[in-house]
């Protein structure tokens, strides 16, 4: 928030730097207040492979882009579309999923915040366009959502201690923290395809529609009957935004000594409209933690209609998939390229009521590069029944070197999925349960600057995030 270089993902209202004076102590503690604990814990959108799309590809963890077998081939491999002799005309797919988000840890006292909540994951819909004068060209059509996370963490406690060392007896202490946000990336793609001698080439235009809102509360007081105002600190950050954006995906997939291929690029994606909000907001008055008191802080910011950008990297895949006997081991890897810091929203410069310090609203965004990969396996086990199991990796773009609990922890997440695949008359079924964790500990650095504040001192070093998910997978297509 003061940083020269701030983390991302967090509204800021970053300060001078330097030696800070007696009126401006108060409102670093009530920054540091706000920044002390994850802004939106596991973005989804830090997550590449979190979701699967598709009958198949779903119990085979999306380790399809060189076999994708189905209309999902419009996410997966777009060039796919020109090999598959007669893909699914309506395909959709419902994945009930459970989550587990906490966040732990404990100095004098215990911090725990958690959000378990029952779901539906995002689905996928998708179908061809019957136009004969095409000749051998397949149009498609898909609708899914890409990124989707709702969340909501909140923590409050009680406790007496010796906070304030010039006053006599224990204080009482009260502190509450709310988190929540909620995010949602919708891409509906349009895609053209055609064989070329043994090879597929194809290319999806998508448009993604991307909502987000964060809200983060905090407030910490500290009583004591010789000192009635010993310390009030409250804290508010709020930021929303709508944008919409274009990005091209390009495939290609053939088959080459008995084990079929395929190549992806997916472009950076072109912003084209967005809008959104910002809100900051602080107070504080009390003593210090020696007992001294401090000027009242108010510091407040808000600016809406706000020109709201968002952008996502290049991304390389490769797949594979070989058959032996009744059996077919596939295998993927996909590549994401560092995105360097942009700004989301800028809402300008403004100047603090009671401090008279010029702060900036600001929200940015960057992610690390990240490669993931995963293995698939199908095992004919019947003339209807087809078995699947899967393993793939969902590491975080999360920036480690700059990671700080304000931000999120940078969780690299592992899934396994197993199932079956039924062929039924008229329709194929699918049925299947899927596994997902991970977990992270992301420092506390303001805590470390801040020691001699009173509040401070009882945060814990770092934060323990950890992620656990079960999903049950229902898919069916005709």
């Amino acid at each position: 928030m003061w940083n020269k270089n701030p983390p991302t993902q967090i509204l800021k209202p970053p300060g001078p730097t330097g030696k800070r004076d007696p009126r401006s102590i108060n409102l670093v503690l009530v920054a540091a207040l706000t920044l002390t604990l994850p802004s939106s814990a596991t973005p989804q959108d830090s997550h590449y492979w979190t979701y699967q799309y598709g009958t198949r590809a779903n119990l085979l963890g999306g380790q399809v882009i060189g076999s994708v077998v189905d209309i999902s081939a419009t996410y997966y491999n777009p060039g796919a579309l020109a090999l598959i002799p007669e893909p699914e005309l309506l395909l959709t797919s419902k994945v009930f999923e459970l989550t587990d988000y906490t966040a732990e840890g404990r100095e004098t006292q215990p911090l725990k915040l958690d959000d378990l909540r029952i779901d539906q994951a995002p689905g996928f819909f998708g179908g061809t366009m019957p136009f004969k004068f095409l000749d051998n060209h397949v149009l498609a059509y898909s609708v899914f959502t890409r990124h989707r996370q709702k969340l909501k963490m909140d923590a409050a406690n009680v406790w007496s201690d010796e906070l304030i060392g010039s006053a006599p007896n224990q204080e009482d202490a009260f502190t509450q923290i709310l988190l929540t946000r909620d995010l949602s990336e919708t891409w509906v793609g349009l895609s053209w395809a055609a064989p070329l001698g043994r090879f597929g080439l194809g290319v999806t235009q998508f448009v993604a529609y991307r909502s987000q809102r964060s809200t983060r509360l905090v407030s910490g007081n500290i009583y004591n009957g010789s000192l009635p105002a010993a310390g009030a600190s409250n804290a508010e950050t709020l930021f929303s935004y709508w944008n919409a954006r274009l990005l091209w995906k390009l495939g290609l997939s053939w088959e080459w000594e008995g084990v079929s291929w395929g190549l992806t690029a997916t472009t950076p994606s072109l912003s084209v409209v967005g809008q959104g909000r910002a809100l900051v907001f602080a107070s504080s008055l009390g003593a210090d933690s020696a007992g001294t008191n401090r000027d009242p802080v108010f510091v407040a910011a808000y600016q809406e209609g706000l020109d709201a950008n968002y952008r996502s990297p290049w991304s390389f895949g490769l797949g594979a998939a070989y058959g032996f006997g009744k059996s077919r081991i596939h295998f993927s890897a996909e590549y994401f390229g560092k995105n360097d810091q942009f700004v989301i929203m800028d809402g300008g410069d403004f100047v603090g009521q009671s401090t008279g310090d010029t702060l900036s609203l600001i929200l940015t965004d960057q992610q690390d590069a990240v490669f993931n990969f995963g293995l698939g396996f199908r095992h004919i086990l019947s003339s209807t029944v087809t078995g699947y199991a899967s393993f793939r990796t969902d590491f975080s773009s999360v920036d480690r070197d700059d990671v700080d609990a304000s931000v999120s922890a940078p969780l690299n997440l592992y899934f396994i999925t197993a199932g079956a695949a039924f062929n039924i008359p008229l329709a194929d079924i699918t049925l299947g349960l899927g596994y997902g964790w991970g977990s992270s500990s992301v420092p506390v650095r303001i805590r470390d600057a801040l020691q001699e504040d009173a509040i401070i001192e009882q945060l814990p070093e770092a934060i323990k995030m950890k992620f656990r998910s079960l999903r049950f997978i229902f898919a069916f297509s005709i």
